[in-house]
């Protein structure tokens, strides 16, 4: 059992492991800021190694015991996991931006699908054999290194993503619930992807559904999690400022507004009239 003070809502990993067959005894997740029982049963003497893994250094026990009783106890704000405490993996830098879908005709006439937003996913939906879903223009991707293409439901077989401006679609596996694309410079200009289309290939079957969950680039700056609050007339020194969704603005807007500072510093900012 323990007893922790930090922020409610992190955890405390605490594996037990018998060293004489490497057979694992405990392996439970316990809530910070609770108090704690952790059961688990041992049928021999022997040696034993814990594993203790915490989500924040700054969480802290103030009580850490181990009892013996004669039945076993009922876990009290804990529950099993199946993580292995010594191969988590590290915790990835930097948000996901949200890109706002847009079905766009800057460059092209195209026909586009029926377009239907709703309040958890867009829904695209096409009747010929090929034909785009969606398309989106001129995003800026500025420190970033990938796009991320959430889906409502598992897709079905056919499906490809094409990031163009000379490159090829790239299938989605089916069942996939998301895409990831790593970003390459040929395919930037002037900080900017061009293009992104999710279409069909040949032969699927009609009509052809996608329902998209989100659409995300992948910021490698971390330190957006801050917001600040400024009087819109403040003046600023020459940073870039950016919409919410990582859009460029030309000048500051009111309400929350992405600021990027000349030395890299970036923040979230409440602009009040």
């Amino acid at each position: 059992m323990f007893e922790s003070e930090g922020t409610e809502g992190h955890k405390i990993h605490i594996q037990l492991k018998d060293l004489n067959d490497n057979h694992v005894l405990l392996n439970m997740i316990g809530e910070v800021s609770k108090p704690v029982v952790m059961p688990f049963a041992v049928d021999k003497y022997g040696e034993y190694k814990i594993t203790i893994v915490k989500d924040d250094a700054a969480d802290k026990f103030t009580h850490l015991a181990i009892h013996s009783t004669d039945s076993q106890a009922d876990a009290i704000n804990s529950e099993v996991t199946d993580i292995d405490p010594d191969n988590i993996p590290e915790e990835e830098d930097g948000i996901l931006v949200e890109i706002p879908q847009d079905q766009g005709q800057q460059y092209d006439d195209f026909a586009r699908t029926l377009m239907e937003k709703g309040p958890d996913y867009t829904t695209y939906t096409a009747n010929g054999d090929l034909q785009i879903a969606f398309k989106m223009m001129d995003i800026d991707v500025t420190d970033c290194d990938y796009i991320l293409i959430k889906f409502a439901e598992p897709v079905n077989r056919g499906w490809n993503v094409a990031f163009w401006t000379g490159t090829g679609s790239v299938e989605l596996p089916a069942e996939s619930t998301e895409f990831r694309f790593d970003l390459e410079p040929s395919m930037i200009q002037s900080g900017k992807l061009p293009q992104i289309c999710l279409l069909t290939l040949w032969g699927a079957s009609k009509p052809l559904v996608a329902k998209v969950a989100g659409v995300y680039k992948h910021s490698t700056i971390d330190d957006w999690g801050k917001i600040d609050e400024i009087k819109a007339s403040q003046p600023q020194a020459t940073p870039t400022y950016y919409t919410i969704y990582g859009q460029p603005l030309s000048h500051p807007t009111k309400g929350i507004t992405i600021i990027r500072h000349p030395d890299g510093t970036v923040k979230k900012l409440l602009i009040k009239p």
